[in-house]
């Protein structure tokens, strides 16, 4: 009962609270070391190749210059690791009450959904107590009950993978589609254009093969968002849509010199990095050329301090060669379980999987918690559902 517990207070409050999220993943991770420890269930080639990449990593850090602030880096792996092995080993009698999980994940990614809604239109910012500022529409970008617009972006893309996956299958309830729904509202509202985007194209790939009133009703339904879009948002939304991929947009241009000043960086320790959890302390040199080529409305310069918004280039940088190939294959056995799954939820866990990964090469999500354990929860909730229905 404890466990069942924890499993559903995972759903009811994973999009609303970061302290929560690691309440259920701790006490349930403490129920798998126990299955384990007690020989009821086995390590497996996923979880072996994934302590591989901590070897790395802790293998980077006493390498590194400054041993102790990587080893403190370390630690930003529990929610990858914990979040994977607290779901893993979850009893049959969980995955019996899925549906239930998935209800209390609805309702809670719902009360996500108007608190965005909320911040979007009264331009509230309630991580900063500034209530009802009556600040033009679209002047907020949606945060939901996180810190971070993209971090919440991230969530909330994830979650209408796995929702409108389920309806897909023809197995959905009213909660998936609240789900569903409420989820892609999120995603939108935070304007995140890279996680969007990657939204946008994965689409037709969900849809392939589906029923010509799925495919009209789904392409309908897109196409009057994105015209009403243009036509009742703010001249601010449009802008941020229009200067996509444009160098006038700071935000665009300061992700391109990211990536070159990293590389950079990578290139001086390409082995095994400079450590986990120390890009800041050594990227000022790197960056420096490209300071004066970054042009924001209020001022020039870099923005983004703590990491290159790609998940790959910061493997590269802080554990190196070593770190990123450990990291790919723990991908790929990852990948390989999922493929091997016989249950409705397939396609589910699998777009979820390709989401997280894609967003990976636009935003460092590996390193937003909330967005890391939901995607390493729901992966392990994947692999327990496939091993309970052999």
């Amino acid at each position: 009962m404890v466990e069942t517990f924890f499993f559903y207070l995972f759903g009811a409050g994973a999009p609303l609270s970061i302290f929560v999220i690691n309440l259920s993943i701790s006490v349930l991770f403490l129920f798998s070391i126990y299955k384990v420890l007690s020989g009821k269930v086995k390590i497996d080639k996923v979880l072996l190749s994934f302590l591989v990449f901590i070897l790395f990593q802790i293998l980077s850090a006493i390498l590194s210059e400054d041993a102790k602030l990587s080893f403190k880096g370390i630690r930003d792996y529990w929610a990858l690791f914990g979040g994977f092995v607290a779901a893993y080993f979850l009893s049959k009698e969980c995955i019996k009450r899925i549906d239930v999980f998935d209800m209390f994940l609805s309702i809670s990614t719902t009360i996500a959904t108007l608190m965005a809604i909320v911040e979007t239109l009264f331009g509230t910012d309630f991580q900063k107590d500034r209530l009802f500022l009556n600040a033009p529409i679209g002047t907020m970008q949606a945060k939901g009950f996180f810190t971070h617009h993209l971090t919440f972006a991230g969530f909330v893309g994830l979650l209408f993978f796995y929702f409108f996956c389920i309806i897909l299958k023809e197995n959905g309830k009213w909660f998936h589609y609240l789900g569903a729904v409420s989820s892609v509202i999120s995603l939108l509202l935070t304007q995140s254009r890279g996680y969007i985007l990657i939204a946008i194209f994965l689409l037709p790939f969900v849809l392939y093969k589906r029923s010509k009133k799925v495919v009209t009703i789904t392409t309908v339904a897109f196409l009057l968002v994105l015209v009403l879009s243009f036509v009742f948002l703010p001249q601010r939304i449009k802008e941020r849509a229009i200067n996509l991929f444009s160098f006038q947009n700071g935000s665009f241009s300061e992700r391109v010199y990211l990536l070159k000043s990293g590389y950079k960086m990578f290139l001086e320790h390409p082995i095994l990095g400079y450590g986990q959890n120390t890009y800041t302390k050594y990227t000022e040199s790197f960056r420096k050329p490209y300071e004066e080529k970054i042009v924001y409305y209020d001022g020039a310069g870099f923005r983004t301090l703590c990491h290159t918004h790609n998940v790959y280039l910061m493997i590269l940088i802080e554990s190196g060669i070593l770190g990123l190939i450990s990291y790919l294959i723990f991908l790929g056995f990852l990948f390989k379980s999922l493929t091997e799954m016989k249950d409705d939820h397939f396609l589910s866990f699998l777009f979820m999987f390709i989401f997280f990964l894609l967003g990976g090469l636009f935003e460092y999500n590996l390193g937003d918690a909330e967005v890391t354990s939901l995607f390493s929860f729901m992966m392990g909730l994947g692999l327990a559902i496939k091993r309970n229905d052999r």
